[in-house]
């Protein structure tokens, strides 16, 4: 009996140690994903920029060519 007992416990700690590792498998595609949309939210402001830059550019030139 003891023998089997031994073996349930290994289960249970077996199953313990996969929900840990699922758990922290979907914690860091979390963070993956966060990740993710900052970058994309951080490319996205650097076009704004460049386009407003661009834009900014393109005006100037206008009004030295107006003058």
């Amino acid at each position: 009996m003891d023998f089997f007992r031994s073996l349930e416990e290994e289960d249970e700690e077996d199953h313990n140690v996969i929900h840990y590792l699922e758990d922290l498998i979907f914690f860091l595609a979390d963070m993956d994903i966060v990740k993710a949309r900052e970058i994309k939210e951080n490319i996205t402001q650097i076009e704004a920029l460049k386009w407003i830059d661009k834009k900014h550019k393109y005006t100037r030139q206008q009004n030295e060519d107006y003058k």
